[in-house]
């Protein structure tokens, strides 16, 4: 009977414990008075995430390696005013539109509609006074995956630009099984644009730099972009190069046996890219992941359809690896 009232009362604990930390704690205050808070969620393995109401940024995630060690794993500042002098975008929900519009203006159903210029001369995310410096109502909540946050904002018709009165809503989830989960969900009351997404810095080690991380995106096809970086339209076959970005530079060198296994299957031209990965159409993102660690060039030239594409990579030649 005492072991079941133990239980009873730890497990009464636990949750007044999770519940508290799931109430908002004052985090500052905008130029108008508007408070922002602090939400914090802790699923049943430890794992954390805080969320500001500021841009519903993601300010801490505290999540456990391979060892079980915890560390805080996202990029982000240490106060209000500071987060809101940052540009970076540092965890922050983006919109109306996430990455940028070109030239400032787009045309929807014959109607061309000018936005602010914040990128050059273009809009990024939503432009200067996007979703990311707005202040979001939250609602705490659980789900059967662990401890969720609701995050909801009103964008008036004509806010940056932008047409349509627009409903966003963000559901943040901190599953059981340590994963993050974010939903969004978006309703308008006339044709307008709307690309959500979220937009925190990872750092894996937990601290120092991430000039040791390997990154690979499994896809087989890329949006290519001009030098202004807004998308062109063609066909993302179409002959390209892909130079290394100046944030991957100083990487350090991929070990002798990894070049080998990633360049081995493009040593030689090859129409048929999915035939070394088991028909799953990755060829063009391991070379593209092969080229980014070692500051190279990849060139993919479509062969037509249902041809495949051929291949041609270049390294500098201290990198590229034996015939043998």
């Amino acid at each position: 009977m005492k072991a079941t009232l133990a239980l009873a009362a730890t497990l009464m604990l636990s949750a007044l414990t999770t519940w508290s930390q799931m109430k908002p704690q004052p985090y500052g205050k905008m130029p108008d008075g508007t408070a922002v808070s602090l939400y914090t969620l802790t699923n049943t393995k430890g794992m954390q995430v805080g969320i500001i109401t500021y841009g519903g940024a993601i300010v801490k995630l505290t999540a456990p390696d391979s060892s079980g060690k915890f560390a805080d794993i996202v990029l982000a500042t240490d106060d209000l005013d500071s987060m809101r002098k940052q540009d970076a975008f540092f965890g922050a929900l983006i919109g109306r539109y996430g990455n940028r519009i070109g030239h400032a203006q787009f045309t929807l159903d014959g109607k061309t509609y000018k936005l602010p210029a914040n990128n050059g001369p273009n809009t990024l995310h939503g432009g200067p006074n996007g979703f990311d410096k707005r202040v979001w109502k939250a609602k705490p909540g659980k789900s059967g995956d662990g401890p969720t946050l609701t995050l909801t904002y009103i964008s008036q018709d004509g806010e940056e630009g932008f047409p349509g009165k627009l409903n966003a809503k963000v559901v943040y989830t901190l599953t059981n099984n340590n994963e993050l989960k974010i939903d969004y969900t978006a309703t308008t009351n006339k044709p307008t644009v709307v690309n959500l997404t979220n937009h925190a810095y990872f750092n894996l080690a937990g601290e120092g730099d991430i000039l040791g991380h390997q990154v690979m995106i499994a896809a087989d096809r890329f949006t290519p972009v001009d030098d202004g970086l807004i998308p062109t339209g063609g066909s993302d076959y179409h002959a390209r190069e892909i130079k290394d970005h100046a944030m991957l530079g100083g990487s350090p060198p991929v070990p002798p046996d990894t070049i080998a296994r990633l360049f081995q299957p493009f040593t030689q031209a090859d129409t048929s890219t999915t035939r070394h990965f088991g028909g799953t159409g990755l060829g063009l993102s391991i070379v593209r992941r092969l080229v980014e660690l070692h500051r190279g060039v990849v060139v993919a030239r479509s062969a037509g359809a249902g041809q495949g594409s051929t291949f041609t990579v270049t390294l500098p030649i201290s990198q590229v690896p034996s015939p043998d």
